[in-house]
């Protein structure tokens, strides 16, 4: 499984780690774990770190997330979602779609590059 998720107690945020090969059913499985463990730990703060994730997958799936998944989920939409990218533009790219799809749905999602802006922002 080319991902994990954890609760990052000291912070009060829900990691999902990729790294690798990131298929669709990957995708279909990782978001709501990650909202399953928010839930649980009572919190709606999420960083989605994909600075070693390669996409296999489509994009549709990535699209599906914000479009279906969060609501089939009962994602709350005061959730902040910040996510992680490498500098290598493909990384970007998808991370980009992700946000743009996500923002679009009325999520707040934001990108970085930088971890401690991330969590700045997280807990803004």
């Amino acid at each position: 499984m080319p991902w994990k998720v954890e609760y990052l107690d000291d912070l009060d945020i829900v990691q999902l780690t990729i790294s690798g090969d990131f298929s669709d059913q990957d995708v279909k499985a990782a978001a709501p774990a990650r909202i399953a463990m928010g839930r649980d730990k009572g919190t709606t703060r999420f960083i989605i770190d994909a600075v070693e994730m390669e996409l296999t997958g489509s994009t549709f799936a990535i699209y599906d997330v914000p479009a279906n998944v969060y609501v089939e989920e009962g994602m709350e939409r005061t959730a902040r979602i910040a996510v992680l990218t490498a500098n290598s533009s493909s990384s970007k790219e998808i991370v980009q779609f992700y946000e743009n799809a996500s923002v679009n749905r009325g999520w707040n999602v934001s990108a970085f590059m930088d971890r401690e802006e991330a969590i700045a922002w997280l807990q803004g």
